[in-house]
């Protein structure tokens, strides 16, 4: 190889490390003087402790908030509220109550509803549809189904969580209180996709032992490089660093699941709909927010994956319920295009199609899976069609920007499962039907 040859490589090399060393340089300073200009998405896998100062300047929930314990399954530890912490919730509908405090245990109740009840008749266990997602902590389904049927009630939800976790709460926090019902609420959504993210996580951390603070990130050989960039020294430090790792990270993981799916990486997914009615129309998902349901909705489609995802799960919950004596209730929370069909009209014509066939085919699994492993199943979805065609346009169920249930949302889940509970508790619980109630009332 000529002399002269390697002379310019090496000096093309050195100018290039010397502008790659420029660029993050600037990056750094431009980072750390505007720290806003980070991607929430890609802050929450930075270096543990960089993260946290950053979120201190940002004055975003901090998980110096809430408390944390070990689940028996493998998975990673999982988090819900320290007492009285602040439940913050996103502002952009109008109607979402400002932040307010959890309870004395740290989750979403009136105060001392868990410390006054040695035993409790009802405990639900959920995610966002469960959880108090912008409504008062006494207005959430749970405890409003509490006070239609005169028991005690809990909401041991907490967002972002899967049905795998849901149980760990129950084991946790529930069964101690020697509930009668468990409700596990399954929404249709995203639990499908969480619960096959909690399962691979899960295989994950076994085979490859990781440390409780990796085990918030995929596992795998880029994985593994991530983590080594990432608490090296300068990543501990370094803001541009830990950006410019998180964000090549999430391209690769955001390009290979669009090729997976579709056989090339193709423009954003457009989930925007609506609801029209004869004299108003309201747009849902403004803010194109959730758009793994329509990635998903395409891989049960394709038969990439499969509701028998939830098997586990379910089969545990059963299990409990003849070990601890409680009637076991798994509910269906619709997705705000599914409670608005009929009306809904989405700015992508395929998901017309798509998403209705998803969610009818999540239910059926559910209604064949109570008969085969034993519990109670209540589709709330006709109640929440019906009453979005009876409230009309005036009286949403969900709220167009977060789209989770209104205050008025929770109010017809809770008359739907107390109509739904009071027909379980006049039957022996040798008998298992499968519960679709057409309305609230």
């Amino acid at each position: 190889m000529p002399t002269s040859f390697i002379t310019r490589l090496a000096r093309l090399t050195i100018q290039f490390f010397f502008m790659l060393m420029i660029f993050v340089l600037l990056l750094e300073l431009l980072l750390r003087l505007y720290p806003v200009a980070i991607p929430i998405k890609l802050l929450r896998d930075f270096e543990p402790r960089l993260r946290h100062q950053i979120a201190q300047q940002l004055g975003l929930p901090m998980l110096s908030e809430r408390r944390f314990f070990k689940r028996d399954d493998g998975g990673r530890d999982l988090s819900y509220y320290k007492p009285f912490a602040a439940i913050l919730h996103k502002q952009k509908d109008p109607e979402i109550v400002p932040p307010h405090p959890a309870d004395e245990l740290g989750f979403c109740n009136p105060p001392n509803t868990y410390r006054d009840h040695k035993i409790i008749d009802i405990i639900a266990i959920g995610d966002s549809f469960t959880f108090c997602t912008g409504v008062p902590n006494d207005q959430s389904w749970p405890i409003l189904l509490g006070q239609r049927l005169n028991r005690s009630s809990y909401n041991l939800a907490i967002s972002g969580t899967a049905p795998l976790a849901y149980l760990q709460y129950l084991k946790q926090f529930g069964l101690a209180k020697q509930p009668r019902f468990v409700i596990m609420n399954i929404y249709e959504g995203n639990d499908l996709a969480e619960t096959l993210a909690d399962q691979e996580l899960i295989a994950g951390i076994k085979a490859h032992k990781l440390s409780a603070q990796h085990q918030s990130v995929p596992v795998g050989f880029l994985g593994h490089q991530f983590f080594k960039l990432r608490d090296s020294v300068i990543g501990q430090y370094s803001y541009a660093v830990n950006l410019l790792a998180t964000g090549a990270r999430r391209f690769y993981k955001v390009t290979s699941a669009k090729r997976d799916q579709r056989g090339s990486s193709e423009a954003e997914i457009n989930f925007r709909y609506r609801a029209v009615y004869p004299d108003a129309a309201i747009n849902f998902n403004q803010d194109n927010t959730d758009i793994s349901e329509v990635e998903t909705a395409r891989q049960v489609q394709s038969g990439t994956i499969s509701f028998s995802a939830f098997d586990t799960a379910l089969t545990n919950f059963v299990d409990l319920s003849k070990q601890y004596h409680f009637i076991p209730v798994v509910s269906y929370s619709p997705s705000a295009y599914s409670a608005y069909a009929g009306l809904v009209q989405f700015d992508d014509p395929e998901l017309a199609q798509l998403m209705p066939a998803f969610s009818t085919k999540q239910r059926q699994y559910l209604t064949q899976q109570a008969t085969r492993l034993g519990f109670h199943f209540i589709d709330l979805t006709p109640a929440l069609q019906l009453a979005a065609i009876n409230a009309g346009p005036r009286q949403l169920l969900y709220f167009p920007y977060i789209v989770h249930y209104t205050r008025y949302g929770h109010q017809v889940v809770a008359a739907t499962l107390a109509k739904a509970l009071t027909h379980l508790s006049s039957q022996t619980t040798d008998t298992i039907p499968a519960v679709n109630h057409a309305g609230p009332h």
